[in-house]
């Protein structure tokens, strides 16, 4: 026979639907109100219907704590604020409170000082003035550098971490805090009921009279509709501490973390502190010491700066050129022959510096030599009225119709002599046609 009592806080009292373990009653098929007659209870209690306390008895719902003897009683709000640790609502945008936080998660600007909207524009650093003012903030434009005057000189202000929920952001401490406690929570933080599990609900008798448990009253009656006070094993611990009814009308003892995410109540502790929430001075504005520091990304070339912003327009207009050589690639830049053309020669040269394919030497003593070009890339010459030499450097080899030349070796083609010569590899050329 297993009771759960509902405490639920009125203007008549305390109206309850909790277990109570270890009871039984001279009387177990009696049901009504209990009229105080006291008999040693063994067993399970189902208080049935009302169970009132007229120690509870007062104007308005109030909350409800457990006493360190397990005696449940009352307590006024600023009381039970501090029995949970959290802050009145009222401080809430007030003088010596906290900061609010407007529709854009930020603390409006009137709750601000004044100087942090003070903000002074410079071409570059040496265009501040020789002395600075203390509570003004000054940019160099230049460098998108922000800086502060410390009494004696100018001091750069460092960047700050940011809160939010991307991978460049920190989490909110409050948020964090509070999904780190329920993952380490034990027991039953979902209030997980015996319908969730598929267990099966005990049938419950109804008992009037007083109730005792091991020879001690635990509910007694004030001699009317209510009882004068309550008492639960379950809640007996050092100290006041809050109690809540889980999902099954259980009384449970809360800790105060547990209470203040249950009523959505910051703790007290977290105004000022790093990962809370912002106080308000005297004045109702946040202090300097709480503000966050108000750098600018810097110019630069490195991971911590940002690039030029003319610069960055150019390649990005570059890399959306979709057609053409804006580079400027050759044939020899991707191993490919020259598109036919020619070239009138007049003055010695390596054949590999000439990008045309058909040469015409214009002049005598003009001397070829075999060097640069890519392999497969070939050259054919006439010189009409003119001798022309052929160059062989050190190393390479010049193959012909009749045999072959091994350089270092200067060979002549009269005029009027068409040839072909072709780079195999750098130190293997052919020469065809007239020798």
């Amino acid at each position: 026979m297993t009771a759960k009592l509902l405490l639920i806080k009125s203007e008549n009292g305390l109206e309850t639907r909790q277990d109570y373990d270890g009871l039984s009653s001279v009387n177990p098929a009696f049901t009504g109100v209990l009229t105080g007659a006291s008999a040693a209870l063994t067993g399970d209690v189902d208080a049935g219907g009302e169970i009132k306390s007229g120690a509870l008895v007062g104007t308005g719902a109030r909350p409800v704590v457990a006493l360190a003897d397990g005696t449940i009683d009352d307590q006024d709000a600023a009381t039970f604020r501090g029995t949970i640790g959290a802050m009145a609502a009222s401080l809430k945008g007030a003088a010596n409170g906290v900061a609010e936080l407007g529709a854009d998660g930020r603390v409006p600007s009137g709750q601000l000082p004044s100087y942090v909207d003070d903000v002074l524009e410079y071409a570059n650093f040496a265009a501040f003035p020789a002395t600075g003012e203390t509570g003004k903030i000054y940019i160099n434009l230049d460098q998108n550098k922000t800086w502060r005057w410390s009494g004696s000189g100018y001091a750069e202000i460092s960047a700050s971490l940011a809160l939010g929920e991307t991978s460049a952001t920190a989490y909110p401490g409050n948020q964090g805090k509070t999904a780190y406690d329920h993952s380490q929570a034990t027991g039953n933080p979902h209030g997980t009921t015996a319908a969730d599990v598929g267990a099966m609900a005990s049938t419950n008798p109804e008992f009037t009279g007083a109730l005792k448990q091991g020879g001690t009253p635990r509910i007694t009656s004030d001699g009317g509709s209510r009882f004068a006070s309550m008492q639960s094993t379950n809640l007996v611990g050092a100290g006041d501490r809050p109690v809540a009814a889980d999902l099954t009308g259980t009384l449970q003892p809360k800790t105060p973390d547990q209470f203040r995410n249950m009523i959505f109540a910051l703790a007290s502790f977290l105004k000022g502190a790093a990962n809370g929430v912002a106080e308000l001075g005297a004045d109702g504005k946040v202090p300097s010491a709480q503000l966050p520091s108000a750098a600018l990304l810097a110019l630069g070339a490195d991971s911590t700066t940002a690039h030029r912003g003319d610069h960055g327009t150019t390649a990005y207009t570059h890399s959306q050129i979709a057609t053409g050589n804006p580079h400027g690639t050759t044939a020899a830049d991707v191993g490919a022959a020259k598109a036919p053309s020619k070239l009138d020669v007049s003055a010695s040269t390596t054949i590999g510096s000439i990008d045309a394919t058909a040469i015409k030497v214009t002049t005598t003593d003009v001397n070829l030599t075999l060097s640069g070009g890519v392999d497969g890339q070939g050259w054919d010459i006439i010189n009409p009225t003119a001798s022309t030499g052929i160059a062989i450097p050190s190393g390479a080899t010049l193959w012909k119709t009749n045999g072959f030349d091994v350089g270092p070796l200067g060979i002549a083609i009269g005029g009027g002599r068409p040839i072909r010569i072709t780079r195999i590899d750098a130190n293997t050329w052919t020469m065809l046609g007239s020798q």
